[in-house]
């Protein structure tokens, strides 16, 4: 028998069931010896995928065992969430001389039956100034989740699929939200879009990739450095038009990253290409509403202005802008401006149960208050991640238009970590990470102060050094790195 939850003044239709569901699962099976010639021992790579998961905020790497074959990385274990279990594939993910990763982490059992997991799935819907409009069903049934219903983009529809996965009790997500492009372009300025995306990409190092368009449809062939690269280029292909992305001819050659490295010098573009470039992205971003926000750019350094009815779609706006090739800076001027005004009351709760469902901040017990739409955080946590990120879900909350971050940092005492060891932590890591070539990059450390000197291709590669240092255990993080000069 169907229960179904129907939200007052919220399109979102929450179904639970207590029938079974038969649900076939197919295995990938990945064999064979790689054809590419192979210098990076499976054991380093297995280290490195555990050094990387330890170092992931929240998730419990002790639970995790890692297994490395041929470059295809295994893990297995048991975690709380799905969304942990998703953080630490991205990880692994992100390791030089990964080729694929293969899930076989398993969940604990949730203290939650199918009601409160339905109940809580339709809060953070509700509460998101990016979802509480949208129109789709929501099945849940023994931590199943199915998702159904049209959206406009890719980017929305993975961004339904990970606020589900955040949600305690959620064990699997059969994500069946369509993409309905709400425009129609031909095929070759689909193409095009696409091939200038990932060639513009800061995140991706000298793709050579081949786009297939036909009906919408985006076939990709090619070769990347990264099991991470490959799932980049798949995202950047889900442009205004596209109804479906198939990246499994896109292979992963881990050999090639060192060398392509030195040949992608950070070419800065002209102040026209960037505003274009940046005004794609606010298009193509579905926390965003690109017809509020204006973009002004000079020298580099992009502007924004405009009014926005969340400050998750003000920072979001920053975020895409700062992702764009050739931005040096970004000045965000935008305006939080609430058509649609809720009682303090209403926000208060809101963010306490969005507070309360996070896996990171749930075991706080944080104090919310709400006065003409600026939120106040007060109480104790453990790290300035978990100060963070309160402040980022106070930030995703309807009606929320400014936030007070008022919470106290008491840690435990690290343990001491000696300037030979931290100096190898850092140096380890930038060596396994595919966006940098560490043999640029020389560090220094004197009791626990970090400095960064060398060169790199790009500002991201300059801000990517620096948080692999602070993450690393750094006191303090000096980064002298400068940006290669183009010839």
């Amino acid at each position: 028998m169907l229960k179904r939850h129907m939200l007052k003044n919220h399109r979102t239709m929450i179904v639970t069931s207590t029938m079974a569901m038969f649900l076939l699962v197919f295995a990938a099976q990945v064999g064979g010896q790689s054809a590419l010639a192979r210098s990076i021992d499976d054991a380093e790579i297995a280290r490195a995928v555990t050094a990387e998961l330890s170092e992931e905020t929240g998730l419990r790497s002790d639970d995790i065992q890692v297994v490395c074959a041929d470059g295809i990385v295994t893990l297995r274990g048991e975690l709380d969430r799905l969304a942990d279990k998703r953080q630490a594939v991205n990880a692994a993910m992100t390791i030089r001389g990964v080729r694929a990763v293969v899930d076989h982490l398993s969940l604990r059992p949730a203290d939650l039956d199918v009601d409160q997991v339905a109940v809580q799935i339709s809060g953070a819907l509700r509460d998101s100034p990016v979802t509480d409009t949208w129109q789709i069903v929501v099945g849940v049934d023994e931590g199943a989740v199915t998702l159904q219903g049209q959206v406009d983009s890719y980017v929305a529809r993975m961004l339904g699929e990970q606020m589900v996965a955040d949600i305690p009790g959620v064990q699997e997500i059969a994500n069946h939200l369509v993409v309905d492009p709400t425009e129609v372009r031909s095929s070759d300025e689909i193409q095009q879009e696409i091939e200038k995306r990932i060639q513009g990409d800061i995140w991706l190092i000298d793709p050579d990739i081949r786009v297939i368009v036909d009906d919408g449809q985006v076939k990709l062939t090619g070769t990347v450095e990264s099991e991470a690269a490959k799932q980049r280029v798949h995202d950047l292909a889900w442009v205004v038009g596209v109804r479906s992305v198939d990246n499994t001819a896109v292979l992963v050659d881990s050999e090639t990253d060192t060398a392509m490295r030195r040949h992608r010098p950070y070419v800065p573009g002209n102040d026209h290409e960037i505003l274009l470039a940046v005004e794609s992205a606010l298009t193509h971003d579905p926390r965003v509403d690109a017809s509020q926000v204006r973009v002004h750019v000079e020298s580099g350094v992009v502007t924004l202005v405009g009014t926005v009815d969340s400050l998750r779609s003000k920072r979001a706006a920053e975020e895409d802008a700062r992702n764009t090739l050739g931005v040096w800076d970004v000045k965000n001027a935008i305006v939080v401006h609430n058509d649609h005004p809720r009682s303090a009351a209403e926000v208060e709760q809101s963010l306490s149960a969005a507070l309360a469902r996070d896996r990171y901040l749930s075991e706080y017990d944080l104090s919310v208050t709400v006065e003409e739409d600026r939120a106040t955080l007060r109480g104790t946590v453990r790290s300035e991640f978990d100060k963070r990120r309160a402040e980022s879900v106070a930030s995703s909350i309807r009606g929320v238009s400014e936030v007070e971050n008022d919470l106290m940092v008491k840690s435990a005492v690290p343990e001491p970590v000696s300037d030979v060891n931290l100096k190898y932590r850092v140096e380890n890591r930038l060596y396994w990470s595919p966006l940098i070539d560490d043999s640029e990059i020389t560090v220094t450390v004197n009791d626990g102060h970090v400095m960064l000197t060398g060169v790199v291709d790009s500002p991201n590669a300059l801000e990517i050094a620096a948080q692999i240092a602070w993450t690393s255990g750094a006191k303090q993080v000096s980064n002298q790195i400068r940006i290669r000069e183009t010839q």
